[in-house]
């Protein structure tokens, strides 16, 4: 494919063969010439189906921003670079628009595979996010346990953030996060009671964990569901357990507490849909799966 074909009705603008390559011109390129670039494209690397999605979701919303993402065709006009991106735009069925270089080299592109991504910590810096790390390693682990994570655009993972900051803050704040009882599990069960069960039953729930004195309040002595827990959270320290498992059992723990009810050892578990977050499924969006676009 010419490279002329590719740029369609910029050519007046970019004459590519009066050009020294290799050279950049921001463009809108459809669906359907996004489809046949990734029907010619290059050796590039097997697509990523979450990385497909994620930019899908990102384009649908609106959220795309042209100087944000560079693809790269060669001389030649066989895309080297961006795969993932042209392949979200079939995806969302939307035109793409985006920088793009002609002439770039299989050298070009080892060079820009070595740049580090952003994390979110980096993006909350530059959106002003107000939020600790505890605060957000928290609410990450539990999109990563409703398999969420790896398909969620950047936009909607900082709205995620700021949705929930209010009951993050809250809790981490009141919670050391060094120790056996600074688990990150519990931290994200008590996130979850903080907007069902209120601030102040998840502060005497910390009380407990923190003093290791049961809550005066139930009347259970030791059998108090806060007190169990912290027990078997040290107790079971040493066998390293799973953060999914400890997020279910403090679940039912939580669950347990606000009830009233006395347990006398943690042997039952809850599944990560309990209690579930105020407008959970618009924040963090369920996993879906990649329909063939190209």
């Amino acid at each position: 494919m010419e490279i002329m074909q590719l740029i369609s009705n910029q050519w007046d603008v970019v004459n590519i063969k009066k050009s020294n390559l290799p050279i950049m011109v921001k463009m809108k390129i459809s669906v359907s010439r996004c489809k046949t670039i990734m029907a010619e494209r290059g050796n590039n690397r097997k697509l990523t189906p979450n990385t497909v999605i994620k930019y899908k979701r990102e384009m649908e919303m609106g959220n795309w921003r042209p100087g944000a993402s560079v693809i790269h065709f060669d001389k030649d006009g066989v895309l080297i670079d961006g795969q993932h991106t042209t392949a979200g735009a079939i995806a969302a069925n939307v035109p793409l628009e985006t920088i793009v270089f002609f002439g770039s080299t299989e050298e070009d592109i080892k060079v820009l595979d070595t740049g580090k991504e952003r994390k979110a910590k980096d993006r909350k810096a530059i959106n002003g996010i107000d939020l600790s790390e505890t605060a957000m390693i928290t609410m990450r682990f539990y999109a990563q346990s409703l398999r969420a994570m790896a398909q969620m655009p950047s936009s909607i993972e900082d709205a995620m953030y700021d949705k929930y900051k209010e009951g993050l803050e809250f809790v981490c704040s009141r919670m050391d996060s060094k120790g056996n009882l600074g688990q990150t599990g519990t931290r994200m069960a008590l996130v979850k009671a903080y907007y069902h069960y209120g601030a102040e039953m998840v502060e005497r729930f910390i009380s407990v964990i923190t003093s290791g004195l049961p809550d005066k309040d139930l009347g259970l002595d030791a059998r108090d569901p806060a007190f169990a827990l912290r027990n078997w959270l040290l107790i079971k320290s040493a066998e390293g357990k799973k953060r999914r498992e400890v997020f279910s059992r403090s679940l039912f723990a939580v669950r347990a507490f606000e009830e009233g009810k006395g347990i006398k050892r943690m042997t039952r578990e809850l599944g990560a849909s309990f209690l579930p977050l105020p407008d959970e499924a618009k924040y963090i969006p369920r996993p879906e799966i990649l329909k063939v676009c190209c």
